[in-house]
């Protein structure tokens, strides 16, 4: 009779043992699946490619906004700016520009900051590209990583004494004096001898 007695006993015991672990295997926390940047971080301008677009030709990762941000070449009309970050290997778009005039082959582009909040910007202009004996034309661009702000500088040389300067609308406003200063500093030094002498036509459009 102790044998009966204790054969059901140990049968309860070890279905009340595994019923416990078998609890706390479905209960334990399952570890949630979270977003890595280690694979944005490592090759950006692959990942840009291939998640927005291929004809992306330059991209950086912001790890303070947590975004991509780049040029991609448009095979018909010229380049835009864009800034996206990814879920579940989808874009997803914070802005695009439309698209302006310029091209990859023989382009500059740059990360800045400039003054006065030491703001970082992504620099782009079209070098040699439009280049020619006695004929200079640059487009130049400016894309603000801390506020994904857009500013253009379109110049044309006229002659030995004359640049004509087409800057975007939004350099109208006198905070963004230090832009235009960026840009005359490098049409001065590297793209026109005689800039700060020249007579300038200055146009916002």
């Amino acid at each position: 009779m102790y044998v009966r007695l204790v054969l059901p006993l140990l049968f309860i015991s070890i279905l009340f043992v595994s019923c416990k672990k078998e609890k706390e295997i479905v209960e334990a926390p399952i570890k949630e699946k979270t977003e890595t940047n280690d694979f944005e971080i490592s090759d950006p301008l692959l990942i840009s490619q291939e998640v927005y677009s291929p004809w992306t030709f330059f991209a950086i990762y912001d790890s303070v906004n947590r975004v991509f941000v780049g040029i991609e070449e448009d095979s018909i009309d010229g380049i835009r700016f864009f800034a996206f970050d990814t879920t579940e290997s989808r874009p997803r778009i914070h802005t695009k520009t439309p698209v302006h005039s310029g091209f990859r082959d023989t382009s500059r582009v740059k990360i800045i900051k400039l003054s006065p909040d030491s703001l970082s910007f992504i620099y782009y202009d079209t070098g040699s590209g439009y280049i020619g004996t006695g004929n200079v034309e640059i487009y130049q661009y400016l894309f603000s990583l801390d506020k994904l702000e857009f500013f253009s500088c379109y110049t044309q040389q006229i002659d030995r004494n004359l640049v004509n300067i087409v800057y975007s609308k939004n350099l109208k406003y006198e905070k963004y004096d230090f832009v235009k200063e960026y840009f005359n500093s490098i049409l001065d030094k590297e793209f026109l001898e005689y800039f700060p002498s020249m007579k300038k036509i200055v146009k916002y459009e």
